[in-house]
């Protein structure tokens, strides 16, 4: 699945990559509201490389939500 808003995120696992770093996890989009990929460094810490992306929504709580007619 190709990202706009990862594409940085993508191009930088792409390069470490290329450069013989492990790569942990491809792209995944967080319940934070991140987009990330982990990689490896040489002492095999995670180095996670993150944007964010928010998806715009209406979230109603019980209390606020849209009363229904009738």
């Amino acid at each position: 699945m190709k990202n706009p808003i990862g594409d940085k995120v993508d191009a930088m696992t792409e390069r470490l990559r290329k450069d013989n770093f492990a790569i942990f996890s491809l792209w995944r989009f967080t319940s934070e509201g991140y987009y990330e990929s982990v990689v490896l460094d040489p002492e095999r810490g995670y180095v996670e490389i993150t944007t964010q992306y928010v998806k715009r929504r209406t979230v109603y709580t019980y209390f606020d939500r849209p009363k229904k007619e009738g």
